[in-house]
């Protein structure tokens, strides 16, 4: 197994005798409008493994599987987060050089599960992120943490991207994962409730607090019956997915959460 130095010692000698750097097949590593998920829409199942279907994401590049429940769920948490711009699922493939274990040079691919634009509230413009989802199990295996290795460093400084991986310990966290998955259950399906959201708004502009609670929100948007609380809840998670308010993901969302009008 390589430390990260050794592996970047090597690349770059590697690279000054004259060797091929990596290369990426497709435009913006796959984020152009006509890219396409480089894995077919409908795959065979291999012995037990789990496939799915998913386009009903508002972010998500165009419609792709998923090959495992834990890529579904990780999908879920970018599609709730407003940090997020957009996203695309194995979205291209990376081939790039690796060394064997009798020390020969080698060309290999690597199609990620995930690459993203995400913005920054501190700091202007846009960071464009590649993910690979593992099980925390796989991703501790020696041969997965030598190929990490390579792969990011390809990402690194071949194409000025950052390249992370992330299990279930980060993408199952609860409650986050409830509240994203929540919220998005109460997502406008069909063109924004413009008063609801006007109404919100003016609440918000009148009080002095730094948080006020779901229920408050709610009771001071008064909206007229018969569904005028369900209306201005649905309003506020809608408001919270576009980041306009903010929640404490480490408490579950309900009608008692504080909403923030800057990031917790």
């Amino acid at each position: 197994m390589y430390s990260r130095e050794q592996v970047e010692a090597m690349l770059r000698r590697h690279v000054e005798s004259g060797a091929p750097r990596s290369r990426v097949d497709g435009r913006m590593l796959g984020l152009s409008r006509d890219a396409a998920p480089v894995v077919p829409l409908i795959e065979p199942h291999y012995g037990r493994a789990f496939r799915g279907f998913g386009g009903e994401s508002r972010k998500m590049m165009h419609a792709a599987t998923y090959r495992s429940i834990l890529v579904a769920e990780f999908r879920a948490l970018l599609d709730a987060d407003p940090r997020v711009v957009r996203f695309a699922s194995y979205p291209h493939v990376l081939t790039y050089s690796t060394l064997t274990e009798k020390g020969k040079w080698v060309r290999r691919s690597y199609t990620p599960d995930v690459v993203m634009e995400v913005t920054h509230p501190r700091r202007m413009g846009i960071t464009t992120i590649v993910v690979e989802v593992r099980a925390d199990e796989l991703r501790r295996a020696p041969s997965w943490t030598t190929r990490q290795l390579f792969i990011e460093h390809a990402y690194k400084m071949d194409h000025g991207v950052d390249f992370r991986v992330y299990g279930e310990s980060e993408i199952e966290k609860e409650p986050r994962l409830s509240n994203c998955r929540r919220l998005l259950g109460l997502r406008w399906l069909h063109g924004k409730d413009a008063f609801a959201l006007r109404r919100a708004r003016d609440v918000l502009s009148e009080t002095r607090m730094d948080a006020i609670t779901v229920i408050d929100l709610v009771k001071a948007m008064n909206l007229p019956p018969p569904n005028g609380d369900m209306r201005a809840f649905t309003c506020i998670a809608n408001m919270i997915l576009r980041g306009y308010l903010h929640i404490d993901n480490r408490a579950p969302f309900d009608e008692h959460t504080h909403l923030h009008r800057s990031a917790v």
